[in-house]
């Protein structure tokens, strides 16, 4: 049997079936090799997609505790950072003020004083702190500051301790505001304002034991003591016990002995709070390796080799590029040159 002539019109519906394979090909080969990732994925696994969907699963899950430990490493380094400003703020003035003479001027207890009362705000300020609009020492109640202004705090206080005339007293009045129970209107009612239940540990990963708590709250003994500590100091800038340098001198003295021994307590939080950001930062570390082993695994059933797919490129181009030529060639084609 002689071989089958084409006629032009099926030469040319041919020509154009060729050129349109060869530049789909082409087209799909370059967004593999931009991409790096193959273009069907069902015919790489050759339909089967239940380890793909596995791997999705598992990603998502790791995606989802990360973004807890952020969350998490984000509220505990708040809480530390406060911690540190509070721990700063005692050391400063702790032995300064536990430094005061019997026998200091006026102006001395005056100045001592006032820097009491500026280290009573910033203790305030340190634990009013918010992280991503959540308030770090509030308990459950992130939503509210867990401290009155500090300015509140000494006007309650020094109502307190208003009529006392010894130095003894004052400090009578300030610990019965302090430890007063809720209900006995002391700090517990409109001191500290935050929510009585601590806050729930954080679950940052699959593991049980993958939890960070950071439930600190400013009503903890350890945050009230050092509030104590400054307002003693405070007091005398409120003018208690005026008129008697001595005792407001005295005053200051156990002030300052009060801000070293709170020092201790804030020390001790911000170890637990350390415990909590290790904690955090070897969960991270491993969710990280686990993101990239789960990558690694997805690639090797979906990538596109880069190599094997810049060659078959070339060979697709090379392909598309002789296809146009010999379609040009045979629009040229004339009666002679067939003849020649």
């Amino acid at each position: 049997m002689g071989p089958v002539n084409l006629g032009d019109m099926a030469r040319a519906l041919q020509t154009r079936r060729g050129i349109a394979a060869a530049a789909q090909e082409v087209g799909r080969l370059s967004a593999e090799l931009a991409s790096g990732r193959k273009a069907d994925i069902a015919a790489a696994t050759g339909g089967d997609m239940t380890a793909l969907a596995a791997i999705a699963r598992a990603r998502g899950r790791v995606e989802a505790h990360a973004a807890a430990a952020a969350e998490a490493a984000a509220f505990a380094g708040a809480a530390q950072a406060a911690l540190g400003t509070i721990g700063d703020t005692l050391s400063g003035f702790g032995p300064r003020l536990l430094g005061l003479a019997a026998t200091s001027s006026p102006a001395a207890i005056s100045a001592s004083a006032r820097d009491a009362r500026l280290r009573l705000d910033a203790i305030v300020s340190a634990l009013n702190v918010a992280q991503a609009g959540r308030h770090v020492f509030s308990g459950t109640a992130t939503d509210t500051p867990p401290l009155a202004a500090a300015d509140d705090i000494l006007g309650q206080l020094t109502a307190a301790a208003a009529g006392q005339t010894t130095v003894a007293g004052v400090i009578a009045a300030v610990d019965a505001w302090f430890d007063a129970a809720p209900g006995g209107g002391g700090f517990a009612d409109t001191g500290y304002l935050g929510g009585t239940v601590p806050l729930a540990p954080f679950r940052i990963g699959d593991r049980s034991e993958d939890v960070a708590a950071v439930a600190t709250t400013a009503a903890d003994p350890a945050l009230r003591a050092a509030l104590r500590a400054a307002a003693l100091g405070a007091l005398v800038d409120a003018g208690v016990l005026a008129g008697d340098v001595a005792a407001q001198g005295q005053l200051l003295r156990e002030a300052g002995a009060a801000a070293i021994a709170a020092g201790d307590g804030i020390t001790g939080l911000a170890a637990a709070t350390g415990t909590a950001e290790e904690r955090i930062a070897a969960v991270r570390t491993r969710l990280g390796a686990e993101g990239t082993a789960l990558d690694l695994a997805h690639a090797a059933i979906a990538a596109a080799d880069p190599y094997d797919t810049a060659s078959a490129l070339s060979e697709a181009e090379r392909r598309l590029e002789l296809v146009y030529a010999v379609t040009a060639r045979l629009a040229r084609l004339s009666l002679a040159e067939y003849l020649r």
